[in-house]
């Protein structure tokens, strides 16, 4: 039942610091996203990506632990490049 208990205390801290760190990043990572859109060289139709990292960290089996969260954004761009390895020829097809 400690156990249970332990828990819960454990979740219940790790839900708070998680939605104090989302409603603290979430609107600098979507300006991040649009300072990125504004910066791009062309328009591609593809939405730009806005990525919100969190991490968390404690005291395993500690009967009161500390939790740490980390929380990190990042814009996310990317291109994807397929290519058959057949042997025979390179046929790269890219999308930006």
């Amino acid at each position: 039942m400690q156990d249970d208990i332990r828990t819960t205390h454990i979740i219940n801290t790790i839900l708070g610091l998680t939605r104090e760190a989302i409603g603290e990043k979430l609107a600098a990572a979507e300006q991040a996203a649009a300072d990125s859109a504004e910066d791009a060289d062309k328009d591609d139709g593809k939405p730009i990506m806005a990525k919100l990292t969190i991490s968390l960290k404690w005291q395993a089996g500690a009967a009161e632990p500390v939790i740490d969260l980390k929380a990190g954004y990042a814009v996310n761009r990317s291109s994807t490049y397929t290519a058959k390895a057949d042997g025979i020829k390179i046929d790269l097809e890219g999308t930006a």
